[in-house]
């Protein structure tokens, strides 16, 4: 048997939230001493808590969690979780996609209203960043892997919102690069799963046709005026919609080790 405080620890739920469900009558304790109301749970009740909180995830009233726990087996409520899990994690990436926007926007119009040259940079600390992606070199063209990697990701069903490359520090053999789009999947067929770690970068907006040389030049003084080492750099699609490039938009981030 276990206290209310070990099920609670155990559940991820607090003991006032234990006590609530005892109230309902969703969750009665195994155990109740007859001389203090201490209550105790068995370890396999846990199982009857995850199938309540899960419901509640989904959007249900604890009126409404009594009439379906009966009737909800573990394993459909994991598939219902995972569902729920894919569709807020997509809404994020798509609030994630358009303050990045936002911010792109907000930095050209205040470099254009000051009439900086060159564009200003920004440094800042990026989160990581996950992307589904196919490696290349200079020989097989940025464009060109970018196209491979988007019908892979059409095949699996996933957004092609945010648009990355990563270009690794170059060496004496041909530069290296992966091509692809941020997502929060574990695998995608055909496509290998990058984690652009955590970093310092430098930024610049590029608008326009590709590819966003002059930003990345910008930076690259930048960071030879500053005493600074350079790592790898990324290219963020922020706009990157039809053939036409005159109004893409991409973010230039350099690594800053």
């Amino acid at each position: 048997m276990m206290t209310i405080g070990e099920f609670a620890r155990a559940g991820g739920v607090s003991v006032r939230m234990l006590r609530h469900y005892d109230r309902l009558g969703l969750l009665t304790p195994a155990e109740v001493d007859p001389w203090n109301g201490r209550r105790r749970y068995a370890p396999a009740q846990l199982d009857q808590l995850h199938r309540i909180v899960g419901l509640k995830e989904l959007g249900f009233s604890l009126a409404r969690v009594a009439d379906l726990l009966d009737g909800v087996e573990t394993e459909e409520l994991v598939r219902l979780l995972r569902l729920r899990r894919a569709e807020l994690s997509a809404q994020a990436a798509d609030v994630r996609h358009r303050l990045a926007q936002l911010d792109a926007r907000l930095r050209l119009i205040e470099s254009e209203t000051a009439m900086t040259t060159p564009e200003p940079i920004l440094t800042k600390q990026v989160e990581p960043l996950r992307i589904a992606a196919l490696e290349g070199t200079d020989a097989d063209g940025v464009e060109d892997v970018f196209i491979r990697a988007g019908e892979l990701m059409d095949a699996a069903g996933q957004s092609r919102l945010t648009p990355v490359s990563w270009f690794l520090p170059e060496t004496d053999d041909e530069r290296r690069f992966f091509a692809g789009y941020a997502t929060a999947e574990p695998a995608v067929p055909g496509l290998e799963i990058v984690e652009l770690p955590a970093a310092r970068v430098a930024s610049a907006i590029h608008r326009g046709v590709m590819p966003p040389s002059k930003a990345y030049r910008d930076l690259v003084r930048w960071a030879e005026r500053s005493g600074r080492e350079r790592g790898a750099h990324r290219w963020i699609f922020l706009e990157a919609d039809g053939e036409d490039q005159s109004d893409w938009l991409v973010e230039v981030q350099l690594e800053l080790p």
